[in-house]
């Protein structure tokens, strides 16, 4: 079983560059317009999820994460053509949370701190394209977060055991995944009706 574990990690890290590919399309067609300081936030959080992952060896669905700091990477080079950088007093709020866990994790020795505090942030900049997609229906690709949140599904059959070392992100993933997808998807339903 963990032989097969190990391949569905890898496809979920390879189609993980999937829903980056679409919302890059759809930022060039002027569709989606990122905040670009909300994506390095995201990104820097990613950073450390996936070195406290590694740290952790919850190597089986650590991929789909990697795949994430390159896609992220990709849609910050793009948004300085096509988004717009606003970092409010909640994204700096974030980014000090990001590094306070790399503090304790030196400090203490535990990446798990890491983890723990990088998934919180990363849930609340979920929190924040939430709200954006609820105020401002159609600001962001329901196609790119529906891949998402499919990839993310899949990611979580790679995990090795459900403790909260290997479990946390690929769970956390697809839930958040869902809610952006859903809300994206109630745009377009709206339309359609």
């Amino acid at each position: 079983m963990e032989n097969i574990q190990v391949y569905i990690g890898y496809a979920a890290g390879i189609l993980g560059f999937i829903p980056f590919i679409l919302l890059i399309i759809s930022m060039r067609k002027g569709i989606t317009k990122p905040n670009l300081a909300g994506w390095v936030l995201y990104t820097v959080a990613m950073v450390m999820i996936v070195a406290s992952s590694i740290a952790l060896n919850a190597w089986q669905a650590v991929w789909l994460a990697m795949a994430y700091v390159v896609g992220q990477s990709l849609v910050i080079a793009v948004s300085f053509k096509t988004g717009y950088f606003s970092f409010s007093r909640f994204d700096y709020w974030c980014l000090s949370i990001s590094f306070l866990s790399l503090i304790l994790w030196i400090y203490t020795n535990n990446p798990l701190y890491a983890l723990v505090l990088n998934v919180i942030v990363d849930g609340l900049g979920t929190f924040a394209i939430s709200r954006k997609l609820y105020l401002h229906p159609g600001t962001e690709d329901t196609t790119a977060w529906v891949v998402g949140f499919l990839v993310a599904l899949l990611n979580v059959f790679a995990v090795a055991s459900f403790d909260i070392s290997n479990a946390l992100y690929p769970i956390y993933i697809v839930l958040a995944c869902a809610l952006i997808a859903g809300l994206s998807l109630r745009r377009v339903n709206a339309i359609n009706t």
